[in-house]
């Protein structure tokens, strides 16, 4: 065929296929034309851009493809594939859309296109579009609906007409049915769902119209299974570019599973689990909210608490399964003898209370207390054997005074006591008026005999620290008391009472035993070169009995400690009103290689004239000697004295209570060895006091 005239080629080409009309629609697009002859026809400078090379300075225009190439003056690699391209499209006449991958990472789109009139090519052109975002985003694309379909939680998007549009394999899975059955279809038709609350619809529109998103819970029902469940759902609006509304999406997490976990967790938190009745702290909540009377209106509530006499005697007889089949029993026995809107609760051990509501005159609490106590009259069946028990009751009359829960169940408590005090199997009702310091000390010695049986004590450990060297050395272990009811008892409430009854023997065996295997725990831990010591107070009681030795020995050997770890602090007490006796029992101590310490020096008379005589290791200087340096100048000069006479009779002091930088400096200044007070820390327990050591 002859060669065509430009004049008889733009006639014969559909106006689509011009130059100009492709260059023009063909948006972000480089275009390159050559003639039937190959010739350049047109070329685009954004070309250039694309194929990262300086566009010719001359016209190409009537140049060949090579010709082309050659006035390009630096190749790039995008440069060179494309004039490869075209050369081998110029040989053969099919339509082709080609992907060049180039330098930095970068995708071209070069899409041939031969133009035809008849049989014969006119012209060529390729399109050049650099698509590395475009694909950067499908990649983008492709991987979040990879992730999304494996995403546990549910997620759905619907379109502008509210019809599914997206459906992932959680949502599968929550409501049983597949993307393909959904897609197209409202919500509405694959599942149902309501709000919890009836106002809770109305915010969430709210949300969703102002905000423009919504998170909260729906209930929904599903075909895969028979009970509503609970999602927590997560819930936006979609917009294109102008603003318009596109659609909606949602992503949902079936929240049943936890949600029942949550109330069976809750349940258990506020009953007991042996008998299923409301604990404690149920009841403390319950009466919290009785507490928090606005109005001031007298109340009419009662309060009783329930106490087994001997019940410790058939646990220790026939074993804890028996004692938990007689609790049992009482609960079912208890919930008799009460009306439908009151509330008996477990406290723990072998205490009950009742919480009486809407109670009619001091009667209408001692009528139920009576009904208790002729219940009790029955035998208890347990394994086919009959066990007769009985109970002391305490009541307490709801009053404007009570502020708090705990004190109410106080006052029960002390109702209680003092019945058991009557003689057992009685109740007795609080009164305020007759509290006296007699019966507050008898309760704290009650209670005090079974605080070990409560787990009621606590051991806090305050640093002992070599002052001169600026290193932890041990620790001083001291007794705490946390009442059950009473919260934190000052140890100079409970120990004087401890010590007229005796039972400071067991107080003080127990504070030796559990400091001493605490200190083998922080050794193996922290390790054995630190070369921790322990320090125990040793009350008069305990220092006088014959199996002192022996015990403490046990109690080392149990820990696996080396005698050297322990050190037994005696006060001036203990060892002036018989100091020959004394003497035989620290030397005792220090030939098991014992270290023994005298506490609170220079607060007795006799300290002085007898120092000599004791074999100490240690002197402990009292925390008011050491508060008064800054105020008084004999006080420094009696600190001063005391040192100096420890190292002339071989003993390292230890000041008590240093508080500020300034009584450390002086302390040091005096060659004092051994310091403690909050300066460097308060009393702390176990946990904490681990956390310290290892920060050291």
């Amino acid at each position: 065929m002859d060669h065509l005239s430009d004049e008889e080629i733009s006639k014969l080409v559909p106006p689509q296929f011009g130059t100009r009309s492709v260059a023009e629609t063909c948006t972000r697009r480089a275009v390159l034309e050559v003639d039937q002859d190959n010739l350049i026809t047109h070329l685009d400078e954004t070309l250039a851009g694309i194929l990262s090379v300086a566009h010719p300075s001359s016209d190409v225009i009537g140049l060949t493809i090579d010709a082309f190439a050659d006035a390009v003056e630096q190749s790039t690699d995008a440069f060179e594939k494309f004039i490869s391209l075209v050369i081998r499209h110029c040989a053969h006449d099919k339509n082709e859309s080609t992907e060049l991958a180039v330098e930095d990472s970068r995708v071209l789109n070069v899409e041939y296109v031969p133009l035809r009139v008849g049989e014969a090519i006119v012209r060529r052109m390729w399109l050049v579009r650099d698509d590395t975002a475009r694909i950067v985003e499908l990649e983008r694309i492709r991987f979040q609906a990879a992730v999304l379909s494996q995403v546990s939680d549910a997620v759905l998007t619907v379109d502008a007409n509210m019809a599914i549009s997206y459906w992932n394999k959680g949502a599968e899975e929550l409501t049983g049915q597949k993307a393909s059955e959904v897609i197209g279809l409202g919500p509405e038709e694959v599942f149902q769902f309501r709000f919890p609350s009836p106002g809770d619809e109305h915010t969430a529109w709210k949300a969703l119209g102002e905000g423009g998103a919504w998170s909260g819970e729906l209930i929904i029902n599903t075909s895969n299974s028979d009970r509503e469940r609970y999602v927590a759902t997560n819930a936006k609006i979609l917009r294109d570019d102008a603003g318009d509304f596109t659609g909606l999406l949602a992503v949902v997490r079936d929240e049943t599973e936890r949600r029942e976990m949550e109330d069976k967790l809750i349940h258990h938190a506020y009953h007991d689990l042996l008998t299923g009745l409301p604990n404690r702290m149920m009841l403390l909540r319950t009466l919290d909210g009785l507490t928090s009377n606005i109005e001031n209106i007298e109340p009419t509530y009662a309060l009783l608490f329930l106490d087994l006499d001997r019940f410790k005697m058939v646990n220790d007889s026939l074993g804890h399964h028996a004692g938990d089949a007689m609790l049992k029993t009482l609960a079912v026995r208890l919930k008799d003898c009460i009306r439908g809107h009151d509330i008996v609760a477990r406290l723990g051990g072998d205490e009950f209370a009742i919480l009486l509501t809407e109670v009619e005159g001091t009667e209408g609490a001692t009528e139920v207390a009576d009904r208790i106590m002729a219940s009790m009259e029955e035998p208890f069946i347990i394994e086919g054997m009959e066990i007769f028990t009985a109970a002391s009751i305490g009541i307490v009359f709801g009053d404007v005074h009570y502020d708090l829960a705990e004190d109410i169940l106080r006052d029960a408590d002390t109702a209680m006591y003092q019945a058991k005090r009557a003689g057992r199997s009685c109740y007795a009702v609080f009164d305020q008026t007759q509290q006296m310091h007699a019966s507050a000390m008898f309760q704290l010695e009650t209670d005090l005999r079974r605080a070990i049986e409560r787990d009621e004590l606590r051991v806090h450990y305050q640093p002992i620290v070599d002052i001169q060297r600026g290193t932890l050395t041990g620790f001083e272990a001291l007794l705490r008391w946390h009442h059950s009811h009473r919260g934190l008892i000052a140890p100079g409430q409970f120990l004087p009472v401890a010590e007229e009854t005796g039972l400071i023997v067991d107080l003080d065996r127990w504070l030796w035993r559990t400091a001493v295997l605490q200190l083998a725990d922080w050794r193996t831990r922290f390790g054995e070169e630190l070369g921790l010591t322990i320090s125990v107070n040793c009350s008069n009681r305990s220092f006088h009995r014959p199996d002192m030795n022996n015990y403490i020995k046990d109690i080392l050997d149990e820990a696996g400690l080396p005698a050297s770890a322990f050190t037994m602090e005696v006060t001036e007490g203990v060892v002036i009103d018989d100091t020959e006796t004394a003497v035989k029992e620290l030397e005792s101590l220090r030939e098991m290689g014992i270290r023994v310490s005298l506490d609170d020096f220079g607060t007795g008379y006799a300290s002085l004239s007898v120092l000599h005589s004791l074999p100490i290791d240690l002197l402990k200087i009292d925390r008011s000697f050491v508060k008064r340096m800054d105020r008084r100048a004999d006080g420094t000069q009696l600190i001063q004295t005391v040192i100096e006479m420890g190292q002339t009779l071989g003993m390292k002091c230890v000041a008590e209570g240093i508080e500020i930088r300034r009584q450390l400096e002086q302390l040091q200044e005096m060659n004092c060895v051994y310091g403690q007070g909050y300066l460097f820390s308060k009393p702390l327990d176990a946990d904490l006091t681990g956390a310290l050591i290892g920060r050291r």
